[in-house]
C-alpha cells in the first residue's frame, strides 16, 4: 500500500525522522525554490 508525503516542511520532517521513502516527486517549476532545491539535495544523498 503506497503512502504519500506532501508539502515542503512535511517532506523535510520526514526526511528529520529518517522515514523511509522511495520516491520524491517535484512539482514542474518548484525547481528555483531554495527549500525545494535542498530537499532534492538531501534526497539524492539518501539514496
Amino acid at each position: 500500500m503506497a503512502e504519500y508525503i506532501e508539502g515542503k516542511r512535511a517532506v523535510l520532517e520526514a526526511f528529520k525522522t529518517n522515514v523511509p521513502a522511495t520516491c520524491l516527486y517535484v512539482a514542474e517549476g518548484s525547481h528555483g525554490d531554495k527549500n525545494v532545491s535542498d530537499l532534492v539535495k538531501r534526497a539524492h544523498t539518501m539514496g
